[in-house]
Protein backbone atom coordinates (compact mmCIF):
# COMPACT_ATOMS: atom_id res chain seq x y z
CA UNK A 1 0.00 0.00 0.00
CA UNK A 2 1.07 3.54 -0.55
CA UNK A 3 1.06 6.04 2.81
CA UNK A 4 -0.36 9.28 1.98
CA UNK A 5 1.77 12.27 2.87
CA UNK A 6 0.66 15.85 3.17
CA UNK A 7 2.59 18.67 0.80
CA UNK A 8 3.43 22.62 1.26
CA UNK A 9 2.22 23.88 -1.48
CA UNK A 10 6.49 24.35 -2.65
CA UNK A 11 6.72 20.74 -3.47
CA UNK A 12 3.77 20.89 -5.62
CA UNK A 13 3.14 22.20 -9.49
CA UNK A 14 0.41 24.77 -9.97
CA UNK A 15 -3.17 23.48 -10.91
CA UNK A 16 -3.65 23.15 -14.72
CA UNK A 17 -7.17 23.95 -16.30
CA UNK A 18 -6.93 20.61 -18.77
CA UNK A 19 -7.67 17.61 -17.69
CA UNK A 20 -3.92 15.69 -17.09
CA UNK A 21 -5.32 12.94 -19.05
CA UNK A 22 -7.34 13.86 -22.01
CA UNK A 23 -6.20 17.39 -21.89
CA UNK A 24 -10.22 18.35 -21.93
CA UNK A 25 -10.73 22.11 -21.33
CA UNK A 26 -14.03 21.50 -19.88
CA UNK A 27 -14.70 22.47 -16.08
CA UNK A 28 -13.63 19.49 -13.81
CA UNK A 29 -15.40 19.38 -10.80
CA UNK A 30 -14.45 18.61 -7.29
CA UNK A 31 -16.03 15.88 -5.23
CA UNK A 32 -13.46 15.09 -2.71
CA UNK A 33 -10.68 16.39 -0.65
CA UNK A 34 -7.28 14.80 -0.31
CA UNK A 35 -5.64 17.20 2.24
CA UNK A 36 -6.86 20.50 3.56
CA UNK A 37 -3.76 22.28 3.95
CA UNK A 38 -2.76 23.37 1.37
CA UNK A 39 -5.95 22.66 -0.29
CA UNK A 40 -5.62 19.73 -2.46
CA UNK A 41 -8.81 18.19 -4.56
CA UNK A 42 -9.37 15.15 -6.33
CA UNK A 43 -11.27 16.45 -9.76
CA UNK A 44 -13.94 14.64 -12.20
CA UNK A 45 -13.27 15.27 -15.72
CA UNK A 46 -16.28 15.80 -17.63
CA UNK A 47 -15.07 14.01 -20.93
CA UNK A 48 -12.92 11.00 -20.05
CA UNK A 49 -14.51 10.43 -16.95
CA UNK A 50 -11.46 10.03 -14.67
CA UNK A 51 -10.53 11.91 -11.40
CA UNK A 52 -6.82 13.93 -10.64
CA UNK A 53 -5.63 15.51 -7.96
CA UNK A 54 -5.87 19.37 -7.91
CA UNK A 55 -2.43 19.75 -7.77
CA UNK A 56 0.69 17.14 -8.37
CA UNK A 57 3.77 16.69 -6.76
CA UNK A 58 7.16 18.00 -8.57
CA UNK A 59 9.79 15.66 -9.97
CA UNK A 60 12.19 15.42 -7.04
CA UNK A 61 9.11 15.39 -4.36
CA UNK A 62 8.54 11.74 -5.94
CA UNK A 63 12.09 10.86 -6.78
CA UNK A 64 12.36 11.01 -2.56
CA UNK A 65 9.11 9.57 -2.15
CA UNK A 66 9.91 6.40 -4.25
CA UNK A 67 13.50 6.03 -2.99
CA UNK A 68 11.95 5.35 0.60
CA UNK A 69 9.12 2.87 -0.74
CA UNK A 70 9.48 -0.56 -0.07
CA UNK A 71 7.67 -3.08 -2.28
CA UNK A 72 5.69 -5.88 -0.96
CA UNK A 73 5.76 -8.92 -3.23
CA UNK A 74 4.33 -11.60 -0.82
CA UNK A 75 5.37 -15.05 -1.02
CA UNK A 76 7.00 -14.25 -4.10
CA UNK A 77 9.50 -11.28 -2.62
CA UNK A 78 9.06 -9.40 -5.92
CA UNK A 79 9.46 -6.07 -6.78
CA UNK A 80 5.90 -5.52 -7.06
CA UNK A 81 2.90 -3.98 -5.08
CA UNK A 82 1.22 -7.38 -5.58
CA UNK A 83 1.28 -10.41 -3.53
CA UNK A 84 1.31 -13.65 -5.93
CA UNK A 85 3.05 -13.40 -9.06
CA UNK A 86 1.44 -16.87 -10.44
CA UNK A 87 -2.11 -16.10 -8.64
CA UNK A 88 -1.62 -12.94 -11.00
CA UNK A 89 -0.39 -14.68 -14.17
CA UNK A 90 -2.99 -17.42 -13.83
CA UNK A 91 -5.73 -14.46 -13.55
CA UNK A 92 -4.38 -12.90 -16.26
CA UNK A 93 -4.33 -16.22 -18.27
CA UNK A 94 -7.80 -16.55 -18.26
CA UNK A 95 -8.43 -13.00 -19.57
CA UNK A 96 -6.10 -13.31 -22.48
CA UNK A 97 -6.47 -16.96 -23.96
CA UNK A 98 -9.43 -16.65 -25.54
CA UNK A 99 -8.80 -12.91 -26.92
CA UNK A 100 -5.32 -13.23 -28.59
CA UNK A 101 -3.71 -15.31 -31.27
CA UNK A 102 -0.18 -17.22 -30.01
CA UNK A 103 2.01 -18.13 -32.72
CA UNK A 104 5.86 -19.36 -32.16
CA UNK A 105 6.95 -16.63 -30.81
CA UNK A 106 5.53 -13.93 -27.84
CA UNK A 107 6.58 -10.50 -26.83
CA UNK A 108 5.39 -9.22 -23.48
CA UNK A 109 6.16 -5.63 -22.73
CA UNK A 110 5.77 -4.85 -18.84
CA UNK A 111 5.66 -1.25 -18.17
CA UNK A 112 6.56 -0.38 -14.48
CA UNK A 113 7.22 -4.09 -13.55
CA UNK A 114 10.09 -4.09 -10.86
CA UNK A 115 12.06 -7.62 -11.75
CA UNK A 116 9.25 -8.23 -13.97
CA UNK A 117 8.09 -10.74 -11.55
CA UNK A 118 4.26 -10.42 -13.24
CA UNK A 119 5.51 -11.09 -16.74
CA UNK A 120 7.99 -13.78 -16.05
CA UNK A 121 4.92 -15.53 -14.25
CA UNK A 122 3.05 -15.48 -17.43
CA UNK A 123 5.44 -16.09 -19.87
CA UNK A 124 5.62 -19.81 -17.59
CA UNK A 125 2.13 -20.59 -18.64
CA UNK A 126 2.98 -20.41 -22.84
CA UNK A 127 4.46 -23.60 -23.54
CA UNK A 128 6.86 -24.14 -26.78
CA UNK A 129 6.83 -20.31 -27.38
CA UNK A 130 10.10 -18.39 -27.60
CA UNK A 131 9.23 -15.49 -25.24
CA UNK A 132 11.11 -11.56 -24.63
CA UNK A 133 10.19 -10.04 -22.22
CA UNK A 134 11.08 -6.41 -22.07
CA UNK A 135 10.16 -4.68 -18.61
CA UNK A 136 10.28 -0.77 -18.16
CA UNK A 137 11.25 0.45 -14.73
CA UNK A 138 13.44 3.60 -13.67
CA UNK A 139 14.03 1.75 -10.41
CA UNK A 140 14.94 -2.27 -9.32
CA UNK A 141 15.58 -3.47 -12.76
CA UNK A 142 17.72 -6.30 -11.54
CA UNK A 143 16.29 -9.69 -11.38
CA UNK A 144 17.61 -12.75 -9.65
CA UNK A 145 14.65 -15.29 -11.14
CA UNK A 146 15.53 -18.29 -13.10
CA UNK A 147 13.89 -17.87 -16.31
CA UNK A 148 12.78 -20.99 -18.50
CA UNK A 149 14.70 -22.00 -21.36
CA UNK A 150 12.13 -20.41 -23.58
CA UNK A 151 12.35 -16.99 -22.12
CA UNK A 152 14.60 -14.04 -22.00
CA UNK A 153 13.98 -10.65 -20.51
CA UNK A 154 15.89 -6.97 -20.84
CA UNK A 155 15.31 -4.00 -18.43
CA UNK A 156 15.25 -0.86 -19.62
CA UNK A 157 14.98 2.81 -17.59
CA UNK A 158 13.05 4.74 -20.20
CA UNK A 159 9.94 3.53 -22.44
CA UNK A 160 11.24 5.38 -25.73
CA UNK A 161 14.06 2.66 -25.35
CA UNK A 162 11.51 -0.08 -26.10
CA UNK A 163 11.14 0.36 -30.02
CA UNK A 164 9.41 -3.40 -30.70
CA UNK A 165 6.26 -4.10 -31.02
CA UNK A 166 4.46 -6.42 -28.26
CA UNK A 167 1.51 -9.12 -28.23
CA UNK A 168 1.30 -8.19 -24.57
CA UNK A 169 1.19 -4.98 -22.95
CA UNK A 170 1.56 -5.05 -19.14
CA UNK A 171 0.71 -1.62 -16.87
CA UNK A 172 -0.48 -2.75 -13.69
CA UNK A 173 -0.74 -0.43 -10.64
CA UNK A 174 1.59 2.05 -12.55
CA UNK A 175 -1.04 4.67 -14.67
CA UNK A 176 -2.34 6.26 -11.76
CA UNK A 177 1.76 6.88 -10.58
CA UNK A 178 2.65 9.25 -13.85
CA UNK A 179 1.46 12.98 -13.77
CA UNK A 180 0.39 12.56 -17.68
CA UNK A 181 -0.98 9.06 -17.97
CA UNK A 182 -2.82 10.06 -21.07
CA UNK A 183 0.39 10.50 -23.12
CA UNK A 184 2.24 7.28 -21.72
CA UNK A 185 -1.30 5.29 -22.08
CA UNK A 186 -0.44 6.22 -25.99
CA UNK A 187 2.99 5.40 -26.25
CA UNK A 188 1.83 1.99 -24.98
CA UNK A 189 -0.62 1.24 -27.56
CA UNK A 190 2.08 2.89 -29.98
CA UNK A 191 4.16 -0.30 -28.65
CA UNK A 192 1.40 -2.86 -29.17
CA UNK A 193 0.81 -4.96 -32.19
CA UNK A 194 -2.40 -4.76 -34.14
CA UNK A 195 -4.52 -7.60 -32.22
CA UNK A 196 -2.72 -7.24 -29.17
CA UNK A 197 -3.51 -6.98 -25.92
CA UNK A 198 -3.45 -4.41 -22.96
CA UNK A 199 -3.75 -5.01 -19.42
CA UNK A 200 -4.02 -2.44 -17.32
CA UNK A 201 -4.95 -2.10 -13.35
CA UNK A 202 -5.69 1.15 -11.54
CA UNK A 203 -7.27 2.67 -8.17
CA UNK A 204 -10.81 3.08 -8.01
CA UNK A 205 -11.37 5.01 -4.68
CA UNK A 206 -13.19 7.97 -5.92
CA UNK A 207 -16.50 6.76 -4.74
CA UNK A 208 -15.53 5.99 -1.57
CA UNK A 209 -13.24 9.63 -1.30
CA UNK A 210 -16.78 11.02 -2.44
CA UNK A 211 -19.01 9.36 0.00
CA UNK A 212 -16.29 10.37 2.96
CA UNK A 213 -16.14 14.08 1.74
CA UNK A 214 -19.84 13.82 1.93
CA UNK A 215 -19.94 12.74 5.68
CA UNK A 216 -17.30 15.59 6.46
CA UNK A 217 -19.39 18.40 4.68
CA UNK A 218 -22.59 16.70 7.44
CA UNK A 219 -20.60 15.89 10.53
CA UNK A 220 -17.45 18.30 10.35
CA UNK A 221 -15.02 14.98 10.48
CA UNK A 222 -11.97 14.81 8.60
CA UNK A 223 -12.62 10.77 7.52
CA UNK A 224 -11.76 11.98 3.84
CA UNK A 225 -8.25 13.09 4.52
CA UNK A 226 -7.51 10.31 7.08
CA UNK A 227 -8.74 7.25 4.65
CA UNK A 228 -6.00 8.63 2.36
CA UNK A 229 -5.97 8.55 -1.48
CA UNK A 230 -2.41 7.27 -1.79
CA UNK A 231 -0.94 11.11 -2.69
CA UNK A 232 1.58 11.84 -3.88
CA UNK A 233 2.01 8.25 -5.59
CA UNK A 234 -1.35 8.51 -6.47
CA UNK A 235 -2.30 11.01 -9.17
CA UNK A 236 -5.80 9.46 -10.74
CA UNK A 237 -8.12 7.92 -10.47
CA UNK A 238 -9.25 5.48 -12.96
CA UNK A 239 -12.69 3.28 -13.29
CA UNK A 240 -15.25 1.92 -15.20
CA UNK A 241 -16.71 5.17 -17.18
CA UNK A 242 -13.23 5.91 -17.66
CA UNK A 243 -11.84 2.29 -18.82
CA UNK A 244 -14.94 1.80 -20.93
CA UNK A 245 -14.49 4.67 -23.55
CA UNK A 246 -10.80 5.08 -23.42
CA UNK A 247 -10.25 4.71 -26.84
CA UNK A 248 -12.52 7.31 -27.70
CA UNK A 249 -11.96 9.36 -25.18
CA UNK A 250 -7.93 9.07 -26.19
CA UNK A 251 -8.16 8.80 -29.38
CA UNK A 252 -6.72 5.51 -29.63
CA UNK A 253 -7.04 2.20 -31.62
CA UNK A 254 -8.86 0.15 -29.22
CA UNK A 255 -11.41 -1.61 -27.89
CA UNK A 256 -12.05 -2.10 -24.38
CA UNK A 257 -12.89 -6.12 -23.91
CA UNK A 258 -12.47 -6.95 -20.63
CA UNK A 259 -13.58 -4.30 -18.09
CA UNK A 260 -14.36 -5.46 -14.30
CA UNK A 261 -13.02 -5.10 -10.57
CA UNK A 262 -9.35 -5.95 -10.43
CA UNK A 263 -8.12 -8.60 -8.76
CA UNK A 264 -7.44 -8.45 -5.01
CA UNK A 265 -3.93 -7.51 -4.44
CA UNK A 266 -3.85 -9.36 -0.87
CA UNK A 267 -3.52 -13.20 -0.79
CA UNK A 268 -6.24 -14.58 1.86
CA UNK A 269 -3.48 -16.68 2.89
CA UNK A 270 -1.13 -13.86 4.24
CA UNK A 271 -3.68 -10.99 5.05
CA UNK A 272 -7.27 -13.02 5.55
CA UNK A 273 -9.41 -10.28 6.43
CA UNK A 274 -7.84 -7.68 4.90
CA UNK A 275 -7.77 -9.89 1.75
CA UNK A 276 -11.60 -11.04 2.45
CA UNK A 277 -12.78 -7.25 2.84
CA UNK A 278 -10.98 -6.76 -0.52
CA UNK A 279 -13.26 -9.72 -1.84
CA UNK A 280 -16.34 -8.46 -0.34
CA UNK A 281 -16.71 -5.02 -1.60
CA UNK A 282 -15.41 -5.95 -5.03
CA UNK A 283 -18.37 -8.79 -5.26
CA UNK A 284 -21.37 -6.70 -5.78
CA UNK A 285 -19.60 -4.67 -8.72
CA UNK A 286 -17.93 -8.20 -9.87
CA UNK A 287 -22.08 -9.56 -10.55
CA UNK A 288 -23.51 -6.37 -12.04
CA UNK A 289 -20.64 -6.71 -14.40
CA UNK A 290 -21.39 -10.36 -15.23
CA UNK A 291 -24.83 -9.39 -15.86
CA UNK A 292 -24.00 -6.91 -18.16
CA UNK A 293 -23.36 -3.43 -16.38
CA UNK A 294 -20.61 -1.87 -18.00
CA UNK A 295 -20.84 1.07 -15.36
CA UNK A 296 -21.61 -0.42 -11.99
CA UNK A 297 -23.92 1.26 -9.76
CA UNK A 298 -21.65 -0.24 -6.48
CA UNK A 299 -18.91 1.36 -6.80
CA UNK A 300 -16.54 0.76 -3.78
CA UNK A 301 -14.73 -1.76 -5.55
CA UNK A 302 -11.56 -0.32 -4.47
CA UNK A 303 -9.94 -0.81 -7.58
CA UNK A 304 -10.34 -1.35 -11.65
CA UNK A 305 -8.81 -3.62 -14.12
CA UNK A 306 -9.08 -3.83 -18.17
CA UNK A 307 -8.24 -5.66 -21.48
CA UNK A 308 -7.94 -3.63 -24.60
CA UNK A 309 -7.89 -5.06 -27.83
CA UNK A 310 -5.50 -3.14 -29.98
CA UNK A 311 -7.43 -2.25 -33.52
Amino acid sequence: MHPTIWLENSKTDDATAACPICESVLPRKEFALIQKEPAIGLLKCKSCKAASVSRNPKPEVLDQYYAQYRYDGGQDNSQVTFQGASRFAQHLMKMLEKNITVGNSLRILDFGGGDGALAIALSKLFKNVEIVITVVDYERVSSDQELPHNVSIRHIRELEKATDLNDIVLASAVMEHMPKPGKVFKDLVDRTKVGGCIYVRTPFIGPQMKLLHCIDKLLGSSLSTKRGFGFPAHMHDMGPAFWIQVGDSLGLPVKTIISQPSIPQLQLSTRFLRALASYAFKLPAYIEVRLGHKIPWWGFSGGWEAVLLKQ
